[in-house]
């Protein structure tokens, strides 16, 4: 039986693949990462096309999209900005079909491989400054100088068409030196957010994608197993002081164990934004919420309320929200559909 299952999983792929699918599946990579807002979603088309036609292909497609993306830098985005992008998403597809290939759990997979990636990238960062004649605040000032001198430019037109947000980005950037140290206060949770949020969001769409792409299931979890994630009772106790910093660091230690807490406290909320969000989708479904509606609702919550989210999560090591949705008998797994 496992022998024919295997059989037909085989054929399956076989069928999928083509050299004009193979073709959409880089284009389809290139158009999400030029597209900004969507190039979170960059690694999804890269994973697929490693599943379908290997690793080997799948490496020679992502090089042949890094030189591509290269030629685009020169006359869509400043220096090499899209090239960045585009060589990140390619490394966290690899990561996320290694995750697949070995049929690792997937919240392990997402915290080992993205320990890995965090340290990867810190050690090149490292390496790389190495190299620099003058410290990296000079050259963050550098850069912030010359935004700011297109925003002064267009200050007037800037304030008249945006709201307090725009005035605050405008003073921001008239400051370069303070801009620079709010970019390197920021710079460690960012990456660690990228990261672990870009391996998330992905590996979901991956398992989501599964039956739909593959008619079968070739990963043995599901989306309510990956939805499942809870973390540790103990985590809180990195929270309590997290947040005692992040409140009063500055002012009775200094400024850089408000920076500390802070960070911290974002990493942290990361994984209880992850337990929160599938806290969030048992609740919609026994709403029994569906459609379009559903989608909407989730992204907008998501992109609007996020901290909601996450302190969903937290409190839910007191609470235990889903025990109250346990009327709902229906086996729904919370998709986004």
């Amino acid at each position: 039986m496992m022998t024919e299952n295997m059989g037909n999983i085989n054929t399956n792929l076989q069928d999928k693949k083509s050299l004009s699918r193979l073709v959409f599946l880089g284009m389809a990579s290139l158009v999400l990462c030029v597209s900004m807002f969507m190039s979170v979603f960059t690694p999804v088309p890269l994973v697929f096309a490693i599943i379908i036609y290997g690793r080997l292909k799948g490496a020679a497609l992502g090089l042949m999209g890094l030189l591509i993306s290269v030629l685009m830098s020169q006359f869509i985005f400043p220096k090499e900005l899209l090239v960045f992008l585009y060589a990140g998403a390619l490394v966290m597809a690899f990561v996320i079909a290694e995750i697949w290939f070995r049929k690792m759990d997937p919240i392990k997979g997402i915290i080992r491989f993205g320990m890995g990636l965090l340290l990867l990238t810190g050690v090149t960062l490292g390496v790389s400054t190495q190299f620099l004649t003058k410290p990296v605040k000079f050259y963050i000032i550098e850069e912030v100088k010359s935004v700011s001198a297109q925003i002064q430019a267009d200050r007037e037109k800037i304030l008249a068409e945006g709201g307090e947000d725009s005035k605050a980005m405008v003073e921001l950037f008239s400051s370069p030196e303070k801009m620079a140290d709010e970019v390197i206060s920021t710079f460690p949770s960012a990456i660690f957010l990228v990261i672990f949020f870009g391996l998330w969001i992905n590996l979901l769409i991956i398992i989501r994608s599964q039956s739909m792409l593959f008619g079968d299931k070739l990963y043995p979890y599901t989306e309510k197993d990956f939805l499942s994630f809870t973390m540790p009772d103990y985590m809180v106790w990195l929270v309590i002081p997290s947040l005692v910093l992040a409140i009063w660091g500055k002012e009775y230690l200094g400024t850089w164990y408000e920076v500390g807490g802070m960070t911290a406290l974002k990493c942290l909320g990361l994984f209880y934004f992850f337990q929160g969000f599938g806290i969030y989708m048992d609740f919609v479904a026994f709403l029994r919420i569906t459609g379009f509606f559903r989608t909407f609702l989730i992204l907008f919550t998501v992109v609007t309320a996020s901290w909601l989210i996450a302190l969903l999560g937290l409190f839910d090591v007191w609470v235990n929200f889903r025990k109250f949705f346990k009327k709902n008998n229906r086996n729904d797994e919370g998709d986004l559909e």
